[in-house]
């Protein structure tokens, strides 16, 4: 190739890279002054914004002195292939998380199983609310289903999930009698594994019913490789939707939480 192509490739490379390390720094401020310090990966794209910019000065140390020649060849191509890999697998994952957001039950379902997520004192967050709203536009369509809330209580919450979940069903006008409350569960899979075990003695069966998932948009694809993973028969996906602003966050924590959990063997 060319010394002209080269360092033009080099150029539009360092443009890239401090163009999405702006963006990076962006987002970060914008979730920062939307949900705060403590909303889920903030800090995560400070730290991006920061990586990518230390790769973009390195390029350009590296056409003034020449870095990389002092690097051994083979070391370079095993970086390349090790983020070669990296991306491809990210894209993947990611891929997997657009799949399911879209999810809707193709068929009559018995129960809803609504997954918990946090609640600010005894009021729903944001997220929470999508979940609970979409079970609730279910219900008043079908209305022999039966919605499982599932949700227990964290160490900064001070009350179970579920309780509150269930509180809200109420005011909204479903029957206590179509509710049922798991609230032991800390995690998607404990959500799942004992909503199955509490379905099985509602409908006192060995044989599981038709049962959908309901969550936000972001987190059906793994919470739906989970419950096939726990045997539910042919679970169906209830996506609901999610903070606009913190959407893209959302997809990219659950296409890393997909990852960790087919490391943890869980699907």
């Amino acid at each position: 190739m060319r010394t002209g192509n080269k360092e033009s490739i080099g150029i539009m490379l360092e443009i890239l890279l401090f163009v999405i390390a702006a963006g990076c720094f962006i987002y970060f401020f914008t979730i920062l002054s939307y949900a705060g310090p403590t909303a889920s990966l903030v800090f995560m794209w400070l730290i991006l914004g920061i990586a990518f910019t230390g790769l973009g000065l390195f390029l350009e140390l590296d056409k003034r002195y020449k870095l990389l020649q002092h690097v051994p060849g083979f070391v370079l191509v095993i970086i390349a292939i090790v983020l070669c890999v990296g991306i491809i697998l990210f894209f993947v994952l990611f891929g997997c998380v657009i799949s399911g957001m879209n999810k809707k039950p193709l068929k009559k379902v018995d129960y809803i199983v609504v997954l918990g997520a946090q609640i600010k004192g005894t009021n729903v967050s944001r997220s929470l609310g999508f979940r609970l709203d979409g079970a609730i536009e279910y219900y008043n369509e079908n209305k022999d289903t039966t919605i499982v809330v599932s949700g227990g209580r964290g160490p900064d919450e001070i009350a179970t999930e579920a309780s509150v979940m269930r509180q809200y069903l109420l005011e909204r006008g479903v029957p206590d009698e179509k509710i049922i409350v798991e609230d032991n569960s800390t995690t998607t899979k404990e959500n799942l594994e004992f909503s199955k075990e509490i379905i099985l003695n509602h409908c006192k069966s060995e044989k599981l019913p038709g049962v959908a998932v309901c969550s936000n948009n972001f987190h059906i694809f793994r919470a739906l490789s989970l419950a096939k993973a726990l045997d539910y028969e042919s679970p169906e996906g209830l996506a609901t939707g999610s903070d606009e602003i913190l959407l893209f966050n959302y997809m990219i924590r659950d296409s890393l939480a997909i990852f960790k959990e087919f490391l943890l063997g869980n699907i």
